[in-house]
C-alpha cells in the first residue's frame, strides 16, 4: 500500500507541475497582496492562520499589484487592488476587504526556496485569473475590461501539520507592507 501512495503522490505532483506551466509567472520584482480576515488579526498583528491556503484550494491565493497597475507604489497599489474588490461582484466568492481585517503585501522574489528539518518548499507565484480570455500582462485595460482579474497564488505550499506553521510564519516574516483592509 505504501508503494502505490508513493507513486499516486509522484503522479499529483507532475500533474500540477505541469498544469501550472499554463498560466503567467509574476516577476520576481513584483507584489502581491493577501486578504487577512479579521479572525486572523489580533492587536493589530496579523497571524500565521492568515496564510493558510482557503477552501479547497491547494495554493495561497493573492492578487497581483502590478497587473492592476504597472508603475506604482505599494499605498497606492493596495488602494487599487482594495477597489478593485470592493467594485467587483462577479467574484461572490472572494473574502472582501473588511475595516477589522489586512491587506498584506508579499514581494514575489523575497520569497525562495524554504528549508525546515532538511526538507525544501519551494514558492512559485502565478497569474490565476478566474475568467478565460482576460487581458494578458501588458495589454491596455480597466477595471471595466472583460475579464480583468489580478487574482493570483503562490504555489507549492505544504497542506497540513508542522510543516504549514513553519510556512506561514516564514510568510510573515517576508510582508514588506500591511495596512487596515478598509
Amino acid at each position: 500500500m505504501g508503494r502505490f501512495r508513493q507513486i499516486f503522490w509522484l503522479c499529483r505532483k507532475i500533474l500540477r507541475r505541469f498544469s501550472l506551466t499554463k498560466y503567467y509567472s509574476i516577476l520576481p520584482e513584483h507584489n502581491v497582496v493577501r486578504i487577512c480576515k479579521a479572525s486572523c488579526v489580533q492587536n493589530n498583528e496579523i497571524q500565521p492562520t492568515a496564510f493558510e491556503p482557503r477552501h479547497a484550494e491547494d495554493y495561497l491565493s493573492v492578487h497581483w499589484i502590478e497587473y492592476i497597475k504597472q508603475k506604482t507604489s505599494l499605498a497606492e497599489g493596495v488602494g487599487l487592488v482594495r477597489d478593485f474588490l470592493l467594485e467587483h461582484s462577479q467574484f461572490e466568492k472572494e473574502f472582501k476587504p473588511t475595516a477589522k481585517g489586512k491587506l498584506a503585501v508579499l514581494r514575489v522574489g523575497e520569497l525562495v526556496d524554504f528549508t525546515k528539518d532538511g526538507k525544501t518548499t519551494g514558492f512559485v507565484c502565478k497569474h490565476m485569473p478566474r475568467e478565460k480570455n482576460g487581458p494578458k500582462f501588458g495589454e491596455q485595460y480597466d477595471f471595466r475590461t472583460a475579464g480583468f482579474d489580478p487574482h493570483s497564488g503562490i504555489f507549492t505550499l505544504p497542506l497540513e501539520g508542522a510543516e504549514l506553521l513553519a510556512v506561514q510564519q516564514y510568510l510573515i516574516s517576508k510582508i514588506i507592507y500591511s495596512e487596515p483592509g478598509k
